[in-house]
């Protein structure tokens, strides 16, 4: 008896016109043809998406593939998809959000897919040391600023007791510091959602995996783990301190031209100078932190700056990222069936994997033994 199946081909980031799923394509061909060997009729179906690079358009996209999949007329076979890239994050939260049942479908082919690996920063490790920086140092700016507006506008504020304005500065300090108290409290609520949203999900269909070991995009996620977390590293009050001082020291040697006689000499001057070691204590934090900030950003936009596929972070995401630890996972532990490609194809990008000739008679292998099983089963 002839089995007649429907593969629905879903491209991935920065593909939507990819030929590889376009009709008479070399891969949809090679399928039909694998497929003919083993009496199996197929029809191909190609579901489009917007091809965005962001965790909410992948989002969004999960609820169109739901409405996709619900329609009755691909339910009369058996249905399979064939997700290249962050496709298969897609189909992931398609399951997650609906569940296995919902979707209808009988297996999952996944070529090249970056599953993504969630984990929490350690927002909450240097967050009181943070806080009272950030209140102090806008405390103390607050004077200057209200100085600023009375030459200004002109206009005299009432004189103050010193007990009035140390009561009026704990006031301003105690406001800054709730605020910021408020603040950390978002950004929790935030990684809290966006964990819950992005976070792996064990797939409860029937999976294949097949990528590259040279793959170029699990190369830059592993770079991207390591770059990422520069920034929190230094955050810890300790290495705060520590950078804090790498950078006067480095700060001082320009001052003498690098020049370990003339450094010394500015060092010495510097210290025997209280007026100038409080001042610059103070500018040196507010340097540090909007250094560290800086930091953090650029290593936000990384995938931004390196040539090549991009990581799948967009401008939406740039919070998620400050928030949680985003990686790539490649070799899937949580199933049996993946396939490592270790030789070399003449292929661009490694991660273009479907131009490998031995792919689609791994796949239609794959599809024929589910078949075969679930014939057995009925």
């Amino acid at each position: 008896m002839k089995n007649r199946i429907l593969i629905t081909l879903i491209h991935g980031t920065f593909a939507k016109n990819n030929k590889w799923t376009n009709r008479n394509s070399v891969f949809r061909n090679r399928l039909k043809q694998e497929f003919g060997r083993h009496n199996i009729t197929v029809e191909f179906k190609v579901f489009s998406w917007s091809g965005k690079n962001s965790h909410s358009d992948r989002l969004l996209e999960a609820k169109n593939l739901k409405e996709y999949l619900s329609d009755s007329n691909i339910n009369s076979v058996d249905h399979y998809l064939i997700c290249h890239s962050h496709a298969g994050n897609i189909v992931n939260y398609t399951e997650k959000i609906y569940s296995a049942e919902e979707m209808r479908i009988n297996g999952i082919v996944n070529l090249a897919t970056p599953f993504l690996l969630i984990a929490k920063r350690n927002l909450g490790k240097s967050r009181l040391f943070l806080t009272y920086i950030l209140a102090s140092i806008l405390t103390f700016l607050t004077f200057p600023i209200l100085s600023s507006i009375e030459a200004e506008l002109q206009f005299d504020f009432p004189k103050l007791t010193n007990f009035q304005i140390i009561m009026f500065t704990i006031s301003i300090f105690a406001v800054f510091y709730f605020f910021f108290q408020k603040l950390y409290t978002k950004i929790v609520d935030f990684q809290v959602k966006n964990m819950a949203q992005l976070e792996f999900q064990e797939s409860q269909l029937p999976n294949l995996v097949i990528y590259h070991k040279k793959d170029e995009v699990i190369k830059l996620f592993k770079l991207q783990k390591i770059l990422y977390s520069i920034p929190f590293v230094l955050w810890n009050g300790i290495n705060f301190i520590l950078f804090s001082l790498f950078l006067f020291i480095l700060f001082v040697l320009f001052l003498g031209d690098f020049e370990m006689k003339e450094s010394l000499n500015v060092l010495t001057d510097f210290l025997n100078n209280r007026d100038w070691i409080i001042f610059f204590i103070i500018f040196w934090i507010a340097t540090s932190l909007s250094l560290l900030f800086i930091l953090q950003i650029l290593m936000i936009l990384l995938p931004y700056i390196i040539v090549g596929h991009k990581l799948g972070f967009g401008k939406t995401s740039l919070l998620t990222n400050a928030t949680i630890k985003i990686t790539g996972m490649q070799r899937n532990k949580w199933h049996k069936n993946c396939i490592e490609i270790t030789d070399n194809f003449s292929s661009f990008l490694k991660h273009s994997i479907y131009d490998h000739p031995n792919v689609p008679i791994k796949i239609v292998n794959w599809i024929r033994d589910e078949i075969n099983s679930k014939n057995i089963r009925e």
